[in-house]
């Protein structure tokens, strides 16, 4: 009874928030991220509320919150993992913020390193947030090491019925205007 009482009061909640996003569109996102925040909660409320229902003895419920704790230890061991090899990045240094680098099919640069996660920006302007346990298994290849030049390569590509030599002498005349070419 418990629980379909929650359930009932938890669908009318998160349907109420997100009529109000459809009417207030500016804060549309807030409410969906209040309802996320809310069914949570309120779901965590209506479990302890059904076992404290069903009067279990002191023994079962040290067990059922052992099995609890074994189960919330396993869902964050992953942020755990991130966390201690942000701490590793953050003194090993293999990359900067600033640096452009490669890293599981994608390139760009690094804007930010947290204890969680590196945020990457592509040069096609996407945030690729990559959690810090994979920056110590996987290779990363960065292209300046804390330097503020480096080396590139850029692909140009010209179509067959375009002029080539007019396509060499306007990459030509961008290198030469370039400081740091």
């Amino acid at each position: 009874v418990v629980i379909a009482i929650s359930w009932l009061v938890i669908s009318l909640v998160t349907s109420s928030l997100v009529r109000l996003g459809d009417r207030m569109i500016d804060r549309r996102l807030l409410f969906n991220q209040t309802a996320t925040v809310v069914r949570f909660a309120m779901w965590s409320i209506g479990a302890v509320l059904a076992v404290r229902a069903l009067n279990l003895s002191r023994e079962v419920l040290l067990a059922m919150t052992g099995a609890a704790a074994v189960t919330i230890g396993f869902a964050l061991k992953d942020l755990a993992a991130s966390v201690l090899a942000g701490l590793t990045i953050i003194i090993d240094r293999p990359f900067q913020v600033g640096d452009r680098v490669a890293f599981g099919g994608f390139y760009g640069e690094i804007t930010s390193i947290g204890l969680r996660s590196v945020r990457l920006t592509t040069l096609d302007d996407n945030l690729i947030t990559i959690p810090n346990n994979k920056f110590l298994t996987e290779i990363v290849s960065s292209g300046n090491a804390g330097a503020l030049d480096m080396q590139i390569q850029m692909d140009f590509l010209v179509a067959v019925n375009q002029d080539i030599d007019l396509a060499k002498k306007i990459v030509g005349e961008c290198m030469v205007s370039n400081r740091y070419v």
